[in-house]
């Protein structure tokens, strides 16, 4: 029965496109995991102009 609501969901171009819903889990967890990458670089560019911040925060402090 969740099958069929799936596929009553999915647009009929998305069907032709990716064929079943195979293809289309395996689209949705690569998508997941670019995102996943994405936070991962921005959390540590954050972190890394954090720590540059905090560095020069102190040399400030010391002079």
């Amino acid at each position: 029965m969740m099958e069929q609501t799936q596929l009553l969901c999915c647009p009929k171009r998305l069907m032709i496109k990716y064929r079943c819903k195979e293809n289309l889990r395996m689209k949705r967890k690569i998508r997941k995991d670019k995102l996943k990458e994405m936070k991962d670089f921005y959390r540590s560019v954050l972190l890394i102009s954090l720590g540059i911040t905090m560095i020069l925060i102190f040399q400030a402090m010391l002079m």
